[in-house]
């Protein structure tokens, strides 16, 4: 029975023994950061129009109600968000200058890092809308249209319609 004993004993300090000798490694973690920007449009403003219908209309200019949260921006860095236009106002073959319109961007609660300019629309240029000195998980933007500071003889004599053009608006990371 002692010699059971004994051999028992030797197999559980073994056991303990090897339990308790220990070894490390070593595993490397790594994350990769990618530069990454997005652009959202509301749904809600994909279309604006600004309606001529009064005299007041031609005299002063239109201007919409502002459009709340119209850009959305993600950006892992600094950027720059720009509007260009793909050509004038047109109808069949009349056209307005799309730089009769200015589009002003503004924020809710604005952080110094962010700079937000008026700009005429341009035709063939991008213009610089907004800049940030900061990445930003969400930051949001209003839009505002108006033909308030426009040519306003370049509204005159014109056919009656919808003239039409596409705004482009471009983030890039800084």
């Amino acid at each position: 029975m002692k010699k059971i004993l004994t051999v028992v004993m030797v197999i559980l300090l073994t056991g303990v023994i090897r339990t308790n000798a220990q070894t490390t490694g070593d595993v490397t973690l790594n994350v990769v950061l990618q530069s990454v920007q997005s652009i959202t449009i509301n749904p809600s403003f994909t279309t604006t129009t600004l309606t001529y219908s009064t005299a007041s209309h031609y005299t002063n200019g239109v201007t919409t109600a502002t459009q709340t949260d119209a850009l959305t921006i993600f950006s892992t860095s600094a950027y720059t968000v720009t509007v260009v236009a793909n050509q004038d106002l047109t109808l069949s073959a009349v056209t307005i200058p799309v730089s009769n319109v200015e589009i002003t961007p503004s924020m809710t609660s604005k952080p110094a890092e962010v700079t937000v300019t008026t700009v005429t629309i341009p035709k063939v240029t991008p213009s610089t809308i907004i800049q940030s000195t900061i990445g930003t998980l969400s930051h949001k933007y209003h839009l505002v249209y108006s033909t308030a500071n426009s040519t306003k003889s370049d509204f005159l004599g014109k056919t009656a319609g919808t003239y039409t053009s596409t705004l482009t608006f471009t983030l890039s990371a800084n």
